[in-house]
């Protein structure tokens, strides 16, 4: 492929219908960890993918229902950018509207032990997007503040 990727390309780029849930809850993961510190244009991207993972693989979602649920808050609350506040409206609505997701706001040991069965646990407890990480968090967004006064 050359040049840049459409939105519609972006999410086509992982064939849901071939990839296992283990791999695919996987790459959501990765694509969550660190998603507050994303620009707001590949935030939009990623909830677009976000949403079609949850309209046509939820079970996969459902692992991720409360972290997925945090970003959303985040992007609501503090976006400004109309498309990615569009996309997170679009995810919130689908995951609201399915019954699946109702129970699945606890799921954190459950996601833990999936990750660590497949050998990337501590992909999600050193994260920085782990609430049992406040600390760090907080030293990691004042540093990078920080450093964007450095370089101004």
């Amino acid at each position: 492929m050359g040049g840049d990727l459409t939105t519609g390309e972006v999410t086509n780029v992982i064939d849901l219908t071939i990839i296992k849930d283990k791999e695919l809850l996987l790459n959501v993961a990765i694509g969550i960890v660190d998603f507050r510190y994303l620009e707001e244009a590949i935030q939009n991207r990623g909830l677009l993918w976000l949403n079609k993972v949850a309209l046509k693989r939820p079970t996969v979602v459902l692992h991720l229902c409360a972290p997925i649920i945090s970003i959303l808050d985040d992007v609501l609350l503090n976006c400004q950018n109309a498309a990615t506040l569009e996309s997170a409206h679009k995810l919130l609505r689908t995951i609201t509207s399915n019954p699946k997701f109702a129970g699945g706001v606890d799921t954190a040991e459950m996601l833990e032990d999936v990750l660590d069965g497949i050998g990337f646990g501590g992909l999600w407890r050193s994260a920085t997007f782990h609430t049992q990480n406040e600390h760090e968090r907080e030293c990691t967004a004042l540093t990078d503040r920080l450093i964007e006064l450095i370089i101004a």
